[in-house]
């Protein structure tokens, strides 16, 4: 049978990404509900039974920007998430992190943290590496680039931004993947 895993009764549920770890499912989503300051956010929910039920949606950004465009990835009890969000005007990358099968999640980080607008953010995982991209329209350049961050110890710290990119025409919707180191 279908299960209606945002249970939003008046807003409008999208963006939907998965993971799956085993009989682990885990699913992240934008939604105008409203959050609890009238802006979008992003929920999280998990099922621990090949679907066959979900937990309640759990809200994860909770701010009083305008969250949206979540991506998920997970590895072993290990889920990580990042979406854009409005909350400091102009637009950042944040990110959480579960290391208990998405049980709970640790603190929201700032990832990109600057003046610019950042958007369209991707993640992937190989083994204890998480790595994570968007496009960003630094002052420098205006028409965008992309960007990209990594943590070697499952998300609790990140490197520097590199510019992958670092042209002068425009780079826009960036994608990644990895495989062994």
């Amino acid at each position: 049978p279908t299960v209606n895993i945002s249970e939003s009764q008046t807003s409008i549920s999208e963006n939907v990404r998965i993971s799956a770890v085993g009989t682990n499912i885990y699913v992240i989503w934008g939604d105008d509900t409203g959050g609890i300051f009238g802006n979008g956010d992003v929920f999280f929910s998990r099922s621990t039974n090949s679907g066959t039920s979900f937990d309640a949606p759990v809200n994860l950004g909770s701010n009083f920007g305008n969250s949206a465009f979540p991506q998920i990835i997970s590895s072993g009890v290990n889920v990580f998430a990042v979406w854009q969000d409005q909350t400091t005007g102009s637009g950042d990358i944040y990110f959480r992190k579960s290391v208990n099968e998405g049980a709970l999640f640790d603190d929201l980080i700032n990832l990109s943290n600057n003046i610019a607008s950042s958007t369209g953010p991707q993640i992937t995982v190989s083994g204890t590496s998480v790595h994570i991209t968007w496009k960003d329209d630094t002052p420098a350049s205006s028409s965008g680039d992309i960007l990209f961050k990594t943590s070697n110890d499952t998300g609790v710290n990140f490197g520097s931004e590199i510019n992958l990119s670092g042209n002068s025409g425009i780079s826009d919707t960036p994608q990644i993947s990895s495989s062994g180191s």
